[in-house]
């Protein structure tokens, strides 16, 4: 839903990193709500969880990937991250985050992916980065299907319990 109009002010995702006092829920509680609905299900009940981001969305993700231990990792094409989302840190430990990121991104820039790949490790989390040519978004020109198939690969192999 839309709580308020969009402007430079909004956020679009609510989340505890980013409150809207207007929203009646933030997107951690309804991701926890699907996650309540699908996960009881017999089709689904062993089935790994992977959040999948994207732009403004990333803070929202990372908060729900630290809150509910269900989701093992998120892929993240063009978000903003931020080591002051983490915490507390050992709420990260485990789980992985794959960055899909193109260097020519003016909207979210790679130095946040960059930097996420020094602090993320060092709070017990896996993180790879895979660039792509092009700005932000799913610029024509790159395989978005291949390499968010091996990003997704890639989350399962690092956090499967050995």
């Amino acid at each position: 839903p839309q709580w308020r109009p969009p402007s430079e002010s909004v956020t679009i995702w609510p989340s505890k990193i980013f409150p809207d006092s207007k929203a009646k829920f933030t997107t951690e509680e309804f991701i926890g709500a699907i996650l309540n609905e699908t996960l009881g299900r017999e089709v689904v009940k062993d089935a790994p969880v992977v959040a999948l981001g994207w732009s403004s969305s990333g803070h929202a993700i990372y908060s729900s990937l630290m809150k509910f231990r269900e989701i093992r990792g998120a892929m993240m094409n063009g978000a903003r991250c931020q080591e002051a989302w983490f915490r507390p840190r050992a709420a990260i430990k485990g789980k992985a985050v794959f960055f899909y990121h193109s260097p020519e991104d003016v909207v979210c820039p790679i130095g946040d992916a960059e930097e996420a790949m020094k602090f993320l490790p060092k709070a017990g989390a896996h993180a790879k980065l895979v660039t792509y040519p092009g700005g932000h978004g799913w610029p024509p020109g790159a395989d978005h299907t291949s390499a968010l198939r091996d990003g997704l690969a890639w989350i399962l192999e690092s956090t499967a319990k050995k």
